[in-house]
C-alpha cells in the first residue's frame, strides 16, 4: 500500500476538527472537551474510501419485531399420586422421595410401619433406605416409624443400609437405637455384612 496517498488525519477531518481549547481552561471546560472526545467520540470521522466498522450483532430482537420469544416449556409435571389408601400411598411416595405426598399420607392415618405384603414385607423405611435418602429416613423414624422392624427375609434398616453400602444412614440408624445383633434368615448380623464386604467405614460406626 501506498502510505502517501492516504489522507493525513487533518486532511480526513477538514476544518470540522476537534475546536481547540485555550491554554489552562475553567477545569468545567476541560473536563466537558475530555468527555466529547474521549467519551461521547464526537470528533471521530471516518477515512474517504473506507467504510465504518460494523456494529455487532444486537441480542435478542430488534426493536419494532414484536415481543421476545417465549421460554420453551417447563419439563412435565411429575406423575401425579395414584389413588391408594394412605399406608400404600406412604410406601409408593417414600419410593419416589415425594416427602410432601408423604406429608398428607400420614395426616390420612397412614401408619409409619405399613408393611407391603406384596414386596417381601417392606416398610417405607426400608424403601427409603433403598433410594440412599437420609430426609425421608429421617422423617419417617420422627414419626413413628421402628428403626428395627425387618421384612420377610429378617433384615431390618441397618441391614439394608449396611448391604447398599449408605454409610451416612447406617449412623442415623444406630444413633435411633438400631440392634446391631439382630440377624437376618441366613444368620447375619450388620456387622457381618460389613465385614463380608469390606465397608471399613461402616464396621467402624
Amino acid at each position: 500500500m501506498n502510505l502517501k496517498s492516504l489522507p493525513c488525519a487533518s486532511s480526513a477531518r477538514g476544518s470540522t476538527g476537534p475546536p481547540k481549547i485555550p491554554p489552562n481552561p475553567p477545569r468545567a471546560q476541560r473536563e466537558s472537551w475530555i468527555r466529547a472526545k474521549y467519551v461521547e467520540k464526537k470528533f471521530l470521522q471516518g477515512v474517504p474510501g473506507h467504510a465504518p466498522r460494523p456494529r455487532p450483532p444486537r441480542l435478542g430482537p430488534a426493536p419494532g419485531t414484536g415481543p421476545a420469544p417465549a421460554p420453551p416449556p417447563d419439563p412435565a409435571e411429575p406423575e401425579g399420586a395414584p389413588c391408594l389408601h394412605p399406608g400404600a400411598l406412604l410406601f409408593w411416595a417414600t419410593k419416589r422421595r415425594r416427602l410432601a405426598t408423604m406429608a398428607d399420607a400420614l395426616a390420612h392415618g397412614a401408619d409409619p410401619g405399613w408393611v407391603n405384603t406384596a414386596e417381601g414385607n417392606r416398610t417405607p423405611l426400608l424403601e427409603a433406605v433403598a433410594v440412599n435418602s437420609l430426609l425421608a429416613c429421617e422423617f419417617l423414624l420422627q414419626n413413628g416409624a421402628s428403626v428395627n422392624q425387618s421384612d420377610s427375609h429378617g433384615r431390618g434398616p441397618l441391614h439394608h443400609a449396611t448391604m447398599l453400602g449408605h454409610t451416612g444412614l447406617a449412623c442415623l440408624f444406630l444413633k435411633r437405637g438400631a440392634d446391631v445383633n439382630a440377624v437376618d434368615a441366613d444368620g447375619r448380623d450388620p456387622l457381618t455384612i460389613a465385614m463380608d464386604s469390606a465397608n471399613a467405614d461402616i464396621v467402624t460406626l
